[in-house]
C-alpha cells in the first residue's frame, strides 16, 4: 500500500510540475475602478486580467492580484498594467513600464500612483543591440529633429544581446492617425544620436489602431560622422551660416559644405572656397558640416 502510494504521489508531482505559475500583487489608487489588467510580451500585449483582492484598512488603495501567469513571466519582461482594456495605463515613477522580477522568482508586488488616459498614448517599444546605450524617438508627429530629453526612451528590459526601450508618445492629433518614425541612438558611451538606425533602413510605420507598437532594430550606423567636432548651433559659427529663403547660407568656406537631414541623408556636398548658398530646402533641422565643424541650423 505504501509502495503504491508512493507511487501516486511521485506521479502527481510529474503531472503538476509543468504547470508552475507566478504570482503578480499590484497596489492601486481607491479610486481605481475593480477591473485591472496586465499586458506584455509574455502574453503578446493582450491583456490579462487581474483579480481584486482587498481595499486597505485607510481606504486608499485597493489590492489586485493573479497567481496565474506563466513561470517565464519571471526574468527579463516588459509589462504595463491598466485600468480597463486599453483605455486607463500605468503612470507610476519612473516609467510608464515596469521590469519583472528576476528569473528564479515566484512572485512580485508592483504600485502603481496614478492612472493616465491610455486611449491618447502610444506606448513605442523597441529591441536593440546591447552595445546601444541611449536610445531616442523622433517621427513626423514628434518632430524630425535632433533627440531631446522629451523624446529620449526609457531602458526596460536588457539580455544577454539586446536591450529594449520604450517610449510613451502621446497623441495631439486624431488618435488612429498613423505615422513614421525612426530611432536614433549613442553606442557604448559614445555621442547621443551619432547613430541612425540601419537594419531596417526605413522608418517603421504606426498601423493607426494600436496602444502597443513593437519594433526592433538590429543594426545601427553613423549618420554624422566624420565629424571631428561635437554639435554647435549654427550660429557660433566662424563662417556665418544663416538661411535666406529657405537656403542655407555660409560664408567664407575653406574647402568643403556638406548638408545633412535630421535622418543622417545627404542632401548636398560640394567642395567650394568662398560663399555656398544650398538649394530650396523644406522645413526642419539640418546638420551643416563646414571644413569639417558640425553645426546644427533650423528652417523654420
Amino acid at each position: 500500500m505504501k509502495k503504491q502510494l508512493f507511487i501516486l504521489t511521485l506521479l502527481l508531482l510529474a503531472a503538476t510540475s509543468g504547470f508552475a505559475q507566478f504570482t503578480l500583487n499590484v497596489t492601486v489608487p481607491a479610486s481605481t475602478t475593480d477591473t485591472c489588467f496586465v499586458g506584455g510580451g509574455f502574453n503578446g500585449w493582450t491583456m490579462t486580467p487581474l483579480h481584486y483582492v482587498s481595499t486597505s484598512s485607510d481606504g486608499t488603495t485597493k489590492l489586485f492580484s493573479s497567481s496565474t501567469l506563466p513561470a517565464t513571466f519571471a526574468g527579463n519582461q516588459n509589462f504595463y498594467l491598466y485600468n480597463a482594456t486599453n483605455t486607463w495605463a500605468s503612470t507610476s515613477t519612473p516609467s510608464l513600464s515596469f521590469s519583472s522580477a528576476a528569473t528564479g522568482l515566484t512572485s512580485q508586488d508592483v504600485t502603481v500612483t496614478a492612472w493616465l488616459n491610455a486611449i491618447n498614448y502610444t506606448f513605442i517599444n523597441v529591441t536593440v543591440p546591447y552595445a546601444v546605450s541611449e536610445c531616442y524617438f523622433i517621427s513626423d508627429q514628434v518632430g524630425w529633429t535632433l533627440p531631446t530629453n522629451a523624446t529620449k526612451m526609457t531602458l526596460t528590459t536588457t539580455n544577454t544581446s539586446t536591450k529594449v526601450y520604450s517610449y510613451a508618445y502621446r497623441k495631439t492629433a486624431n488618435p488612429l492617425h498613423p505615422f513614421n518614425g525612426l530611432f536614433l541612438a549613442g553606442l557604448d558611451g559614445t555621442s547621443t544620436n551619432t547613430y541612425g538606425q540601419k537594419t531596417p533602413a526605413t522608418n517603421f510605420t504606426n498601423p493607426g489602431t494600436a496602444n502597443s507598437l513593437n519594433f526592433a532594430v538590429t543594426e545601427f550606423k553613423a549618420i554624422y560622422a566624420p565629424v571631428a567636432t561635437a554639435l554647435q548651433n549654427a550660429t557660433d559659427a566662424t563662417n556665418r551660416i544663416q538661411v535666406v529663403d529657405n537656403k542655407i547660407v555660409v560664408e567664407k568656406a575653406v574647402s568643403n559644405v556638406t548638408i545633412f537631414d535630421v535622418r543622417g541623408s545627404l542632401i548636398q556636398s560640394v567642395n567650394i572656397k568662398g560663399a555656398f548658398t544650398s538649394k530650396t530646402l523644406h522645413s526642419g533641422m539640418y546638420i551643416v558640416r563646414v571644413d569639417n565643424k558640425a553645426y546644427k541650423q533650423v528652417i523654420n
